[in-house]
């Protein structure tokens, strides 16, 4: 590698930027056997990085949890719409408040809320 694409690499890396794993169920993994692969430059053929090389177990893991995230949503957009909420319009804390009192409820789980807590970013 260059001193160039060395100091690029190095800088998307520390910002968070660059990753060289997968995202499954919300945390970044290694392939399960362990395998990568070389990721060129285009320009110049030197290696950027190694990423994992993830495979059929890694998708259908990854789809699972995908259709989890999707499914939490739907419940979240429900128990809005029943309460009569515009979520983007509400203050973080008003945000959590809600949340706390879903919580105590049932109406939600905090294994649930916990293991889906970017979902909530996106909504």
């Amino acid at each position: 590698m260059s001193m160039g694409t060395e100091s690029l690499v190095g800088r998307l890396k520390s910002c968070g930027l660059l990753q060289t794993k997968g995202l499954i169920g919300g945390k970044w993994v290694d392939a399960y056997d362990g395998r990568t692969i070389e990721v060129h430059n285009p320009a110049n053929g030197q290696v950027i990085a190694s990423v994992a090389c993830m495979g059929d177990k890694e998708a259908k893991d990854a789809t699972s949890a995908a259709y989890d995230a999707f499914a939490l949503v739907d419940k979240i957009r429900l128990l809005l719409s029943v309460f009569c909420v515009d979520w983007s319009k509400l203050t973080a804390a008003d945000r959590s408040n809600r949340l706390c009192n879903w919580l105590d409820t049932g109406l939600v789980s905090s294994s649930s809320l916990q293991r889906k807590q970017n979902v909530f970013m996106a909504i």
